[in-house]
């Protein structure tokens, strides 16, 4: 790869540098350090400084390239640090190429790639291999769920599914993660894929598997009844060939829905969404802007191929939720109040505001509603962000990630202006968003003094538009 001149006077730079103080000085590792840690270097600075640090500091080499290789953009730099990688073998490095591999790519097939070829350099074994190696290793968290990802990429969820319900090794019943997909793929006959689910499996096996089936009422927590119910729900629908998977983030959703809904054919459900969206007003999506997405289309109709059961009583349970003076009054005074932050959008969870359980004495739980003869009322749950970028962007907390499986959906409002037409629905970091993480994420717009907008976005990519509604 050609150097430009700057690099060039760099390189010989660091030369002179190396005879003067040597070649595994600290001061010159530290200025190689960090032209493969920092933004803007140039590809070939950077597979100079990848070679430079591996001769003369290997063990250096391992702990920079495990943090930086997940992280690399430039082809030419991934397929250095990934050729060193295999190596300098190490299993968190073998982790780090995982991550790596875990991000979408438009340029190489996944068996092509070159942390793939590196994986299965390092462990002479064809890439599920040491995918499948990295999982049941004790790797940091998010190489392992990086590399179920990839695994499931490439085989597809039966071959995996069957792999993780015969893990069943002394060791790995002692590892939480191998427990809680073990469980969940022999429950659900379903392998999570993004690392969200991966966390919201071990939520929920933790609230329903370990809980002592001999333990008396007063001790069964109340995220336990709702998972419960939930899991005997699914089971029931299942065996009906209703439902053919459950994401994990959709349990509490279908804690929630009425038993008398869960049956009903989709042609009753979807003639029920039109009636009510046919109600409503739409306004026309923007035109493509530097922040927004391409137009895409909003209606039930045109999303009908991304969109399943759950889905369509997910829409039902919100469209309800939206004739209720009081929950459309909640989303327009909270979202008013957001646009005094001027230094991040405001977000949070769409919750049931009824509690499906009550703790009735010391010694005995009761659940409210156990068929959920009505539909429950909903209540927004506000969550700081992470941290504050600009007011048009909301950066998700690792809190509200873990409590989004114990709701029904996200929320964000767009609130910056009384008149945001412009930015109604999504914008391209929402949409991504929703897909990387598979939840549901609804976005509030202000349209006009007393009005917003409602849009939902889909795991699958769906984006409905739920029309526009009074504040009060």
């Amino acid at each position: 790869m050609l150097h430009t001149r700057r690099d060039a006077t760099r390189i010989s730079a660091d030369r002179i540098l190396r005879q003067n103080i040597g070649t595994a000085a600290p001061l010159r590792l530290a200025a190689l350090t960090f032209i493969i840690e920092s933004p803007g270097q140039h590809a070939a600075m950077r597979i100079y400084a990848i070679q430079q640090l591996s001769r003369a500091d290997p063990p250096l080499a391992r702990q920079v390239l495990t943090h930086a290789i997940p992280h690399l953009q430039q082809w030419p730099v991934i397929a250095c640090a990934a050729h060193l990688a295999a190596h300098l073998h190490t299993p968190a490095l073998a982790a780090a190429l995982a991550q790596s591999l875990a991000r979408t790519s438009t340029t190489h097939q996944l068996a092509a790639r070159p942390e793939a070829l590196a994986l299965q350099q390092m462990y002479h074994a064809p890439l599920p291999t040491p995918l499948k190696i990295i999982i049941t290793s004790s790797a940091p968290v998010a190489g392992r769920i990086a590399a179920l990802r990839v695994l499931l990429a490439a085989l597809g969820q039966s071959p995996v599914v069957h792999w993780l319900q015969h893990q069943s090794s002394p060791t790995q019943q002692t590892d939480a993660l191998m427990r809680a997909l073990r469980w969940w793929a022999l429950r659900f006959n379903y392998a999570p894929v993004a690392a969200t689910q991966v966390l919201w499996t071990q939520e929920f096996y933790a609230a329903v598997a370990l809980t002592p089936r001999s333990a008396p009422p007063a001790r069964i927590l109340p995220d336990n009844v709702i998972l419960q119910r939930a899991t005997r729900r699914f089971t029931k629908l299942h065996q009906l060939h209703l439902l053919h998977r459950l994401p994990p983030e959709q349990l509490c959703l279908l804690a929630c829905v009425p038993q008398s809904w869960l049956t009903k054919p989709r042609p009753f459900i979807h003639y029920w969404l039109h009636r009510d969206l046919h109600q409503r007003q739409h306004l026309a999506r923007p035109g493509v802007a530097p922040s927004l997405p391409p137009p895409v289309p909003v209606t039930l109709w045109a999303n009908a191929a991304k969109i399943h059961r759950l889905d369509d009583l997910l829409l039902v349970m919100l469209l309800r939720s939206l004739h209720n003076h009081a929950f459309r009054a909640a989303i327009f005074h909270a979202g008013t109040a957001s646009r005094a932050n001027q230094h991040s959008e405001s977000g949070g969870l769409i919750m049931p505001l009824t509690p499906l359980f009550s703790t009735i004495s010391s010694r005995t739980t009761r659940v409210h509603n156990l068929t959920q003869p009505a539909w429950p009322n909903l209540m927004l749950r506000c969550y700081a962000p992470e941290f504050s970028i600009n007011k048009r962007i909301y950066v998700t907390s690792a809190k509200l990630l873990t409590d989004t499986a114990m709701g029904l959906t996200q929320y964000i409002f767009h609130f910056q202006r009384v008149h945001n037409k412009r930015y109604v629905g999504p914008a391209t970091g929402d949409l991504r968003f929703a897909a990387y993480n598979q939840c549901y994420v609804v976005i509030f717009t202000s349209v006009s003094k007393n009005k917003f907008d409602a849009t939902l976005d889909t795991p699958s990519g769906a984006v409905i538009d739920l029309g526009v509604y009074p504040a009060t």
